[in-house]
């Protein structure tokens, strides 16, 4: 097992205890519940990432690249609703889901056409380079730019909240934008940077 190999598992298994310490701290509030679902959205994007690069079957690794791409799209609206909760302790998760539904509803649309032919047409194995090969239809589009909406509008947010946001809610916010900004920066580079550039797999 390499190094890569217990980075992509410590992150794959850390992501939900994290998670579920925190929403156990104090069950009452949004905000922990938002974090929760987001490190276990996290998580399982890096297991359809870990199983992708392991498997070696074209219908199954087409299966776990359409289920990554699926929950990430989730990762944007649960840190969305992360947001909201710091910023409106007093509301509900479910107000807060009502008060967000044109992130939902374009989460949604998105979502479902990652898990479209429209989306990924085929996989196909490479002997030679012993590596699967995707092949995009029109769909990647349009993942492409919610991906490009939700993080610019999630980015120009935050900051307009941290500079607005007094005490304790200032810190919060300022917390979870590092913390989020380290353990995505940390998958990306163990699950996708670092065996392109070291021609590895993660397993």
């Amino acid at each position: 097992m390499s190094f890569l190999n217990i980075f992509h598992l410590l992150a794959l298994l850390l992501a939900p205890i994290l998670g579920l310490l925190v929403y156990v701290t104090n069950r009452a509030r949004a905000s922990n519940l938002f974090f929760l679902i987001f490190s276990i959205i996290m998580a399982a994007w890096l297991g359809f990432l870990g199983a992708a690069f392991y498997l070696s079957d074209e219908l199954w690794i087409a299966r776990c690249i359409r289920g990554a791409c699926m929950v990430s799209v989730f990762a944007a609206f649960s840190f969305n609703g992360l947001r909201v909760a710091l910023l409106n302790p007093e509301l509900s998760p479910l107000r807060i889901v009502r008060t967000t539904w044109p992130f939902l509803a374009a989460t949604i649309f998105a979502a479902t056409i990652c898990t479209t032919r429209f989306f990924l047409r085929n996989v196909t194995w490479s002997p030679d380079l012993d590596i699967a090969e995707p092949h995009y239809g029109p769909g990647i589009a349009i993942y492409g730019a919610f991906h490009v909406v939700a993080l610019s509008y999630l980015t120009l947010r935050f900051i307009q909240n941290v500079r607005v946001a007094v005490g304790i809610v200032r810190t919060e916010l300022q917390f979870v934008m590092l913390g989020s900004a380290v353990g995505i920066g940390f998958a990306m580079l163990t699950t996708v940077i670092l065996p392109v550039v070291t021609d590895n797999t993660i397993w």
